[in-house]
């Protein structure tokens, strides 16, 4: 038990760890900031609908792409050339991690994540990591948007 103790609070200090209880308070704060700007989508325009789903999940760009790295949408200019990067990138990540579904990239603009969902490749930026559970809603969100148009 002393060894273990000793451990923890050797690796503690390395890493600057002070405490490892959630930040309830800035929980609470954020939760309550969310709620007041909850996002409807209303509007008929593609292009209002991305910005709307971008600001609902607090990310910089949506790309949705099928595995071969055909676009099917993106809140980008240059979105195919990102749909055709991105497809090999995670072809070649699960290549060589089979099991993983979600892939996590830190570049100089923040955090690029990769995923799959209903057999469609999914690139989001934003400036910090998202859960995957937050992925799987703005997936849903973005298939709902597909099933309209």
């Amino acid at each position: 038990m002393g060894v273990r103790k000793l451990f923890r609070n050797t690796i503690m200090r390395l890493l600057a760890i002070e405490d490892l209880t959630p930040p309830e308070e800035q929980l609470k704060a954020l939760n309550d900031l969310i709620a007041k700007y909850d996002i409807k989508i209303t509007s008929q325009s593609s292009r209002r609908i991305l910005q709307d789903l971008k600001r609902r999940h607090l990310v910089d760009s949506i790309i949705v792409s099928d595995n071969n790295g055909n676009l099917l949408l993106s809140t980008e200019t240059n979105g195919l050339k990102d749909a055709i990067i991105a497809s090999s990138v995670f072809q070649y990540a699960t290549t060589e991690f089979r099991r993983s579904n979600f892939f996590f990239l830190k570049d100089n603009k923040g955090w690029v994540m990769f995923f799959t969902h209903n057999k469609r490749l999914f690139i989001v930026r934003a400036q910090s990591n998202l859960e995957p559970v937050e992925l799987k809603a703005l997936a849903k969100d973005v298939e709902k948007y597909l099933l309209q148009n």
